[in-house]
């Protein structure tokens, strides 16, 4: 068990890593709220990290229609697909034209151990109260993010609605089956 005074699940995370006395190539944190997350995509981030260990965080995205759900955690990148801001709105603005698509950060965060640690230590940013996204201390302090594209479904359960879906869905779910 880790410490109640923690503001996220990060914060946990570094505190249950520096009690264990192994160390790891990588630490992974897998999202509960993202229950029907794919063990494909799990793999994905842990072999793309492996290849790019020169980034701090792998944060993963899937491209998914544009709304304006503050509950989705949108990555606003650059060319080489680095995240340079994360955030519940609806960015860009679209002051002279539609969003289409958005990258919606999916639920899986490989993260160096020295950089998770760098991570915790570390004050909470501005940025990271206002939008209530804790990666957001980690551009703060400036650790270097990437993302990876991948393609399928996934959704956070975030209110009644999304519960009620993933009831639905985790029936047809192929991995769910394997343990029934």
């Amino acid at each position: 068990m880790t410490s109640k005074k923690h503001r996220n699940g990060t914060d946990r995370i570094s505190e249950a890593y520096n009690k264990i006395r192994e160390r790891f190539q990588l630490i992974v944190d897998i999202q509960g709220d993202e229950p029907l997350i794919s063990p494909n995509h799990i793999d994905k981030v842990i072999e793309f990290h492996k290849k790019n260990m020169n980034y701090d965080i792998i944060l993963p995205n899937l491209r998914i229609k544009s709304t304006i759900n503050t509950n989705i955690v949108k990555l606003i990148t650059n060319k080489k697909n680095e995240v340079i801001y994360i955030s519940r709105a609806n960015l860009p603005f679209e002051f002279k034209s539609k969003i289409k698509t958005t990258k919606k950060h999916l639920s899986i965060i490989s993260f160096l151990p020295s950089s998770l640690s760098k991570y915790a230590s570390s004050q909470v940013s501005e940025s990271e109260k206002i939008e209530d996204i804790e990666l957001l201390r980690a551009i703060n302090i400036g650790l270097k993010i990437k993302t990876l594209n991948l393609t399928g479904d996934s959704f956070s359960i975030d209110v009644f609605k999304d519960y009620k879906k993933a009831q639905s869905q985790i029936t047809k779910d192929k991995v769910f089956k394997k343990y029934r």
